[in-house]
C-alpha cells in the first residue's frame, strides 16, 4: 500500500491540525502540534526549525498582540523523507525531513463484505499487515449462502479491508467524536452489552438515510439513520451531550462540561473543519535582504549570544567591528549591519512593525507598499512592483479605477491559529479549538511565491455611484439584517458590511472567473485579498488578485501580462458582461438571500461563486446587482454605464 501523502502547503489549509483527510484506503486526522517532530525530538528540532522556519516579523508581531502571547516562530510542515527501494530511506547528517503525525479517526469501521462494525484504535498503524484494519468477524450473517466462510476464516491478505464510517458527531467548540452506534441502535431499550462483531451497518435499499440501518445481532434492536441529523431527535434517542473529545490531541485530551449542543455530520462535509488562517504579504522593508538575514532565527540567536555576554554597566555593546566578518559574509557594510542589529535588539517593536493595529490598518500598510516606490534591483527577490499610468488604459479601466499596479513577485505567508467546527470562526478566540495541549510559542504556517494585480477603484466614481442610487443601501440592509441575526444567535459583535465591500468583493470574484479563461490558470489557484476601509485616515477600496502556489504555476508572468494595457480592458469587459446574465436568472438576480444564512443576494455558483480556497469571506457577502444593476434599477450597477455604452 502506498503511504498517505499530501502537499506540504496543504498541511495548513485545508488539511491543518484537526482536519480529517480521506486517503484512498483510510481516514486520518492531522495530529496536534505536540506530536510534531520539533516538539517530540529535541535533538532533531534544531535542524528541523532551521529547515522549516519562515521569516515574517510583521505577521508574528500582529499574532502576538491578537493572541495575547509571544509568537516567536512560524514553521512549515516538514517534508517527508524520500522512499527508497526498501521503504523509507535512512537519514545521513542533520535531520531536515520528518513525517507529519496523524491519528486514526473515525475509529468505527465496517466490513464491506459482511457489514459488521468494528472499532479500530486511534494509534493503529497504516500497513498492509495490520490486522486491526482487516475484518475479524467470525459470523458471516448478511445474505450469505450456507457454505460461505466468515471473514475471520480467510487468509489475512484476502480479508476485506475495513472502511471508516461516514457519520460522526461534532460541536461548535471544535470537539468531535464517533457516532454512538450502540445507543442509536438500542434507542429506549437498555443496551445489551453487545460484543465485538454484533453491530452491523446495513443498506436496506431505501431512499436517503432511511436506507441505512444499524442493528444489533445479539438482541435484535435496530434503527435507521433517519432523523439522526436532527439535533432534538438525536438527543432524545441517545440522551448524549457533547463529550468534549479532542482526538487530534490524543485519547486523554478531553474537555469536560462542554455546554455546546452536538450535531451529526458526515465525515467529508465542509462544516467539519473551518480553519482560522491569518495571512500576510511580505512587503518592504521586511522583504529586504538585511531584514531577512536578521529575522533568521539561528542567525539572530548567534548575535544575541554575543550581545548578552558583552556588556558595560549592564548595557550591551554594539559596534561595527564585532560583526564585520558576518557582515562581509552577507555582502553588507559593517556599519549598516551594526545599526540594524542595534535597532532590532534595543527596539524590537520598531523593527517588527506596530503590533497593535486593526485589520484595516494592517492591510493599509500593504496597500501603501503597492503604491510606493519600486524596490532597488537587488531587493526584488521577494517583492517587486511595476507602476502603470492609468492614462495608458482606455476608458474601460480609466473611468472606473484610479490605480493599476502589476506585481511580478510577491510572497504570501499563511499561519494557522485554530479552527472551529459546525459554524465558521466568528471572531471569538475562545471558541477556537486548540492546536496543542500545552501552550506553544509557535504556529504552523506556509509560505508561497506568486504574482498579482492590484486594482483600486476610483474614489470619485464610487462617491457618485453611492449618492445617485438609493436602492444600494436597501440591498446592503437586506444582508446586514441577516448578518445581525446571525451575530445575535452566536452572541458575537455585529459589524455591518458596507456597499464598497460588497462591490469590491463581487468584482474580485467576477474578474477571477474571467482570468481563469484568459490566463489559463485554474480558478482555485487564484486568490483575492480585499483592501476596503471607510476610515478617514486610511480610506481605500482596492482588490489584489494574485496567485501564490507551492510550485511554479502562478509565477510565470501570465497574470501580470493580463494586467497590462490592452489586455486588462478585455478582461474587465468580459467579466462585467458575463455577470449581466446567469443561468439561474431570474431567480438569482431577484433573490433576497441565498447561500450561507442568506448572506448573498444575486450571486450563485452559476455566475459568481469561487472555490473556497480563492475567497477570503467563504463565498459570502456577494451581489452582482451592484456591478450590473438590478431588475428594478438597471442603471444602479457600478459598471452599468459600461454595459449600456
Amino acid at each position: 500500500m502506498a503511504r498517505p501523502e499530501f502537499r506540504r502547503s496543504q498541511g495548513v489549509v485545508p488539511f491543518g491540525v484537526g482536519a480529517i483527510i480521506d486517503f484512498p484506503d483510510e481516514s486520518l486526522m492531522a495530529a496536534g502540534l505536540d506530536a510534531w517532530t520539533i516538539e517530540m525530538q529535541p535533538e532533531a528540532a534544531v535542524y528541523l526549525k532551521e529547515a522549516t522556519c519562515l521569516s515574517e516579523p510583521r505577521l508574528q508581531a500582529r499574532l502576538s498582540h491578537e493572541l495575547g502571547k509571544d509568537v516567536s516562530g512560524l514553521y512549515m510542515p516538514p517534508e517527508a523523507p524520500e522512499l527508497s527501494a526498501r521503504g523509507f530511506s535512512g537519514l545521513n547528517g542533520p535531520v531536515i525531513t520528518a513525517h507529519t503525525p496523524f491519528v486514526r479517526f473515525p475509529n468505527w469501521h465496517f466490513c464491506p463484505r459482511c457489514r459488521s462494525m468494528q472499532y479500530v484504535p486511534w494509534n493503529s498503524p497504516s500497513n498492509a499487515k495490520n490486522e486491526d484494519l482487516r475484518c475479524k468477524n467470525s459470523k458471516f450473517r448478511r445474505q450469505a449462502k450456507s457454505n460461505t466462510q466468515p471473514c475471520s476464516a480467510l487468509p489475512l491478505n484476502r480479508r476485506p479491508r475495513l472502511v471508516p464510517v461516514r457519520f460522526i458527531v461534532a460541536c461548535a467548540h471544535g470537539h468531535i467524536s464517533d457516532f454512538p452506534w450502540s445507543k442509536w441502535a438500542h434507542g429506549d431499550k437498555k443496551e445489551c452489552g453487545h460484543e465485538p462483531g454484533t453491530l452491523f451497518l446495513v443498506s436496506t435499499g431505501g431512499a436517503g438515510l432511511e436506507g441505512i440501518k444499524v442493528e444489533c445481532s445479539k438482541c435484535g434492536s435496530y434503527r435507521t439513520m433517519k432523523g439522526a441529523f436532527n439535533p432534538s431527535t438525536f438527543s432524545e434517542a441517545t440522551g448524549l451531550s457533547c463529550s468534549g473529545e479532542r482526538p487530534w490531541l490524543g485519547p486523554q485530551a478531553q474537555e469536560p462540561n462542554c455546554q455546546e449542543s452536538v450535531q451529526v455530520v458526515q465525515r467529508g462535509a465542509s462544516n467539519v473543519y473551518f480553519p482560522y488562517v491569518v495571512s500576510s504579504i511580505l512587503i518592504p522593508p521586511y522583504s529586504e535582504t538585511l531584514h531577512r538575514i536578521l529575522d533568521n532565527q539561528s542567525i539572530w540567536n548567534e548575535i544575541c549570544d554575543v550581545l548578552d555576554n558583552i556588556r558595560v554597566n549592564g548595557e550591551p555593546v554594539i559596534s561595527a567591528n564585532m560583526f564585520s566578518s558576518k557582515a562581509k559574509k552577507y555582502g553588507i557594510e559593517a556599519e549598516v549591519f551594526a545599526a540594524a542589529i542595534t535597532e532590532k535588539y534595543l527596539h524590537p517593536e520598531v523593527w517588527s512593525g506596530t503590533a497593535e493595529q486593526t485589520e484595516s490598518a494592517y492591510r493599509y500598510t500593504e496597500r501603501q507598499a503597492f503604491l510606493g516606490p519600486r524596490p532597488a534591483p537587488t531587493e526584488r527577490d521577494e517583492f517587486d512592483i511595476k507602476k502603470t499610468k492609468i492614462s495608458d488604459y482606455s476608458y474601460v479601466v480609466r473611468d472606473y479605477f484610479s490605480e493599476v499596479v502589476l506585481i511580478p513577485r510577491l510572497r504570501e505567508t499563511r499561519a494557522l491559529v485554530g479552527f472551529s467546527r459546525v459554524t465558521p470562526y466568528d471572531g471569538d478566540l475562545s471558541r477556537l479549538a486548540a492546536l496543542s495541549k500545552k501552550e506553544l510559542s509557535w504556529l504552523p504556517a506556509v509560505s508561497s511565491n506568486g504574482e498579482g494585480i492590484y486594482l483600486e477603484l476610483s474614489e470619485n466614481k464610487l462617491s457618485i455611484w453611492e449618492r445617485t442610487h438609493s436602492d444600494i443601501a436597501e440591498r446592503i440592509d437586506l444582508i446586514n439584517d441577516k448578518w445581525a441575526r446571525v451575530c445575535s444567535e452566536r452572541g458575537t459583535e455585529f459589524r455591518p458590511y458596507s456597499s464598497r465591500l460588497l462591490l469590491a468583493h463581487t468584482l474580485s470574484h467576477l474578474i477571477i472567473r474571467q482570468l481563469s479563461f484568459d490566463c489559463g490558470y485554474d480558478s482555485s489557484t487564484l486568490k483575492e485579498r480585499l483592501y476596503v476601509s471607510n476610515d478617514a485616515d486610511r480610506n481605500m477600496c482596492g482588490i489584489l488578485i494574485y496567485t501564490a502556489g507551492g510550485d511554479s504555476e502562478g509565477s510565470l508572468g501570465g497574470l501580470v501580462r493580463q494586467g497590462e494595457s490592452g489586455n486588462l480592458e478585455a478582461t474587465i469587459i468580459a467579466a462585467v458582461k458575463n455577470a449581466e446574465f446567469c443561468a439561474s436568472d431570474p431567480l438569482c438576480l431577484e433573490s433576497e438571500g441565498q447561500g450561507y444564512y442568506g448572506l448573498n443576494l444575486a450571486a450563485c455558483h452559476a455566475c459568481t461563486l469561487l472555490p473556497e480556497t480563492a475567497c477570503e469571506l467563504g463565498n459570502r457577502v456577494l451581489d452582482r446587482a451592484l456591478i450590473v444593476g438590478s431588475e428594478a434599477n438597471p442603471q444602479g450597477g457600478y459598471f452599468s454605464d459600461l454595459i449600456h455604452a
